[in-house]
């Protein structure tokens, strides 16, 4: 079947992206804490926390606004393909991946380039294969045990088959919590751990993760909740409404991401003045407000303009919490200890990204079935009849999204309130490093060599 080699091709090809480019923002926010001070640090997190985010801006808008270009001038491209000797069609969505091949490749210059004056300090120690396999089998296993009634739900054609769990979710959130179990056993006895957990006796670490878990859950529900509403609304699935909805989604969800990475940097200059707590915060009860408002308003009718006003709410609240969360977190831990922490930052960000796109699945679909069976009974019914009352059954599953955002962000803002301090000398890990080590920083001596033309 070629569509399922190609569907197989692209889960791979996605793997192998996520093992590089996972990579990237924990050793970006690490470098930060090698080449600036304690109290230096929340304005460059944050500024890193807008780059990364305005990736998300670029790539939703860069692939919507490209494939409606190729759909738009396809005799064009092919005219000028046969010209230069090519027999090709015109260009689609497997463009975009062929066009990120240059960009990657610059972009790997240039980062060799900039680093080029940076001294590499290596971390003694073997490593810690035995806990990365265990965490990342744990990590499977709770994905897709909470997900695990969107197989059925993509293929039933009855509501009461639609609320049923598979008999295999609940032995894979065993094993999860089993492999989780034996992966905290292992780190406590092995020599080099993948996590030292006596970081987790740090308040500021703890409470920072647990933060940007919620964060993260959060952050996806905004994220899926605008591309389901857009498609939902269309009702149609020719092609033209479909390259519509791309660019209606990327439009939307810049309203959630640009405020987002815009007010990452103020974070950073909130932080450093006012402290970590007070900056997190306010940026989650802004959030907290986006959230309700939503729950309060999402109807099929709605403006596109008042959706785009609630998501720039949400993204400047979750982005006010970037720089506080990070710099509470790196700040904590020593030195031979930040590449871990910053890992931890991402990780719990994403893991808190990753339960929430299982959790909302699991839970919008269970929620949608129990409405429809409310509204048109358990019994197979007219497909045309269905579907006009299951849109309204998805846009009200949507708002109430909204309200478990809001939960959400009240529970992140509660754990955010353990956070102290703003940065500087007083932090724990700054005040273990300068007792070990009186010497000159090789990397403020590299941080002042990169700033040289």
């Amino acid at each position: 079947d070629p569509n399922a080699v190609t569907l197989l091709a692209i889960i791979i090809g996605r793997i192998v992206q996520a093992l590089g480019a996972g990579a990237l923002v924990p050793v970006s926010l690490a470098l930060v804490g090698d080449l600036f001070p304690a109290a230096r640090r929340a304005q460059p997190l944050g500024i890193i926390g807008a780059v990364d985010t305005l990736g998300w801006v670029l790539g939703h808008l860069y692939g919507g606004i490209m494939v409606k270009y190729f759909s738009d001038h396809a005799e064009s491209f092919i005219n000028f393909f046969r010209q230069i000797g090519l027999n090709w069609g015109a260009p689609d969505w497997r463009a975009l991946f062929w066009i990120n091949v240059p960009i990657t490749i610059f972009a790997i210059l240039l980062t060799w380039w900039a680093l080029r004056n940076v001294p590499m300090l290596r971390a003694k120690g073997r490593f810690d294969l035995i806990g990365t396999l265990l965490i990342v089998a744990a990590l499977i296993c709770l994905v897709i045990g909470m997900g695990a009634n969107v197989e059925i739900s993509s293929s039933t054609t009855s509501f009461d088959e639609l609320s049923q769990i598979p008999p295999y979710a609940g032995p894979l959130l065993l094993a999860a919590a089993v492999l989780f179990v034996l992966f905290i056993f292992v780190e406590r006895r092995v020599k080099d751990p993948l996590f030292d957990l006596h970081m987790f006796k740090q308040r500021n670490l703890s409470a920072g993760l647990v933060t940007n878990l919620f964060v993260g859950f959060c952050l996806m529900i905004g994220l899926v909740s605008v591309p389901v509403l857009v498609n939902v609304r269309l009702l149609q699935t020719d092609a033209t409404n479909m390259r519509e909805a791309a660019l209606a989604v990327g439009i939307l969800l810049s309203a959630l991401t640009v405020p987002m990475a815009i007010a990452a940097i103020p974070g950073g200059w909130l932080t450093d003045r006012i402290g970590y707590r007070p900056t997190a915060v306010g940026g989650l009860l802004l959030a907290l407000v986006g959230f309700l408002l939503i729950w309060q308003t999402w109807t099929i009718d709605i403006a596109n303009e008042l959706i785009a006003v609630e998501m720039a709410l949400v993204g400047i609240g979750l982005g006010l919490t970037f720089s506080p969360i990070s710099a509470a977190v790196i700040n904590s831990a020593t030195r031979d200890r930040r590449g871990a922490a910053s890992a931890l930052v991402i990780i719990l960000r994403l893991l808190g990204m990753t339960i929430s796109m299982a959790g909302l699945t699991t839970f919008a679909t269970q929620r949608a079935s129990a409405l429809a069976m409310a509204e048109l009974g358990s019994t197979v019914v007219d497909p045309v009849a269905a579907a006009n009352v299951y849109v309204g059954i998805i846009v009200h599953v949507l708002a109430e999204l909204g309200l478990v955002g809001a939960i959400i962000c009240a529970f992140a803002a509660a754990a955010a309130m353990l956070l102290h301090g703003k940065g500087g000398a007083d932090e724990v890990g700054e005040s273990i490093d300068a007792l070990s080590d009186t010497k000159p920083r090789p990397m403020a001596q590299a941080a002042r060599e990169l700033s040289r033309p």
